[in-house]
């Protein structure tokens, strides 16, 4: 130490530690923490905006969800392809008119005895003018397949083919057995059945030619007089 007395010198003070806690402990700049919790409350706003934008967009671009498909509940457009053209046909239930829908699988042992059932029922009611049947085979890949067990019936009512959006609104799935739908004149599903045979196929033919008459009473008349 100096002996003069106009001097004064300092002694070094220690650095103090940081607090405990400090975010910017391990940090020089001590801006580590803070920035991290930014970046973190950033991703996660991100996060969520990217999950709400895909649900919106699976909401307006996914699948549509399963009618309700039920006896008295309004048939909703059925969107089928021609069998031969494969051009897109939508079906609707009209006022003043019946539909006949059969979901039928060309692949199976019930799709050739549904055919050979339903000729006979087409026959006698589409003479009428307010009357259309569909019957959908739900080979949409297999177009081929469909054709040939079509043949094979000698068939020569309406068939088309049932996309797996069709078959999935209409809950029809292998739709084996077939599964049938009687539209009536009010656009309603008034009948629902299962089944190739001939009892069920008679059952739904009568109820549609029931309702045909009230409506168009002079279809049969027509039919006759056009084929002696």
């Amino acid at each position: 130490m100096s002996n003069d007395p106009g001097e004064h010198r300092t002694e070094p003070q220690p650095e103090a530690a940081p607090p405990e806690g400090d975010p910017g402990a391990d940090d020089p700049s001590g801006v580590a923490g803070p920035r991290r919790r930014v970046d973190l409350v950033g991703l996660s706003m991100a996060a969520a905006t990217v999950v709400m934008l895909c649900g919106a967009a699976w909401l307006r671009f996914g699948p549509a969800p399963a009618d309700k498909i039920e006896v008295g509940s309004t048939f909703p457009p059925l969107r089928l392809l021609d069998l031969e053209t494969e051009e897109a046909r939508l079906l609707l239930g009209q006022r003043g008119r019946v539909l006949w829908v059969v979901f039928w699988s060309a692949g199976s042992p019930s799709g050739a005895d549904l055919l050979k059932g339903l000729e006979p029922a087409w026959g006698r009611l589409r003479a009428h003018r307010g009357f259309t049947l569909a019957a959908a085979a739900v080979e949409s890949d297999r177009p081929e397949l469909v054709r040939r067990a079509v043949a094979a019936s000698h068939a020569s009512l309406p068939v088309y083919l049932a996309g797996p959006e069709a078959r999935r609104r209409f809950s029809a799935g292998d739709a084996d057995p077939p599964i049938h739908m009687l539209i009536d004149a009010d656009g309603h599903i008034a009948v629902l059945s299962r089944g190739a045979d001939r009892e069920t196929i008679q059952q739904m033919a009568a109820r549609a030619e029931g309702w045909l008459r009230q409506i168009d009473p002079l279809g049969n008349t027509r039919f006759a007089a056009s084929h002696p």
